[in-house]
């Protein structure tokens, strides 16, 4: 069992140091750059496809308009269970004990840490269809 810290009751582990929060949260903002950099790249070539198929140049591929659909919907279930996680998971360190400061350290770190664990199913799907998607010019 992990030792507790005398001002927080919380482990040694799971104490956040304010150096390592923003560093947490830095890494998180960078990965979500990165990820919407290459959505918008997904994006431009999907709407680029769909307009030359809807202006008869090439036949619809009906094959990625589903796999893009099925995606949204997924994403979209993902996202609201991943945000639910995130801001309320972490909710009950808040209230563990009257100390306030060094437990709300704990739920932001924990809270990042959530967040970005949500980010990276996107992150990794995003990556994919990028790949994919320069491969079919």
């Amino acid at each position: 069992m992990p030792r507790k810290t005398r001002r927080s009751g919380l482990s040694r582990k799971r104490r956040a140091s304010s150096a390592g929060i923003f560093m947490r949260g830095f890494s998180l903002w960078m990965d979500a750059g990165q990820m919407m950099l290459g959505a918008g790249e997904v994006i431009n070539h999907r709407i680029n496809m769909l307009a030359k198929s809807a202006r008869g140049e090439t036949p619809y591929d009906i094959a990625e308009i589903t796999r893009m659909w099925q995606e949204k919907f997924a994403a979209g279930i993902g996202l609201a269970f991943a945000l639910n996680r995130s801001g309320f998971g972490a909710m009950p360190i808040l209230f563990a004990s009257p100390k306030g400061a060094a437990d709300a350290t704990a739920v932001l770190d924990a809270q990042l840490e959530h967040l970005a664990a949500a980010l990276k199913p996107y992150a990794r799907a995003v990556k994919a269809n990028r790949r994919r998607l320069r491969g079919k010019k």
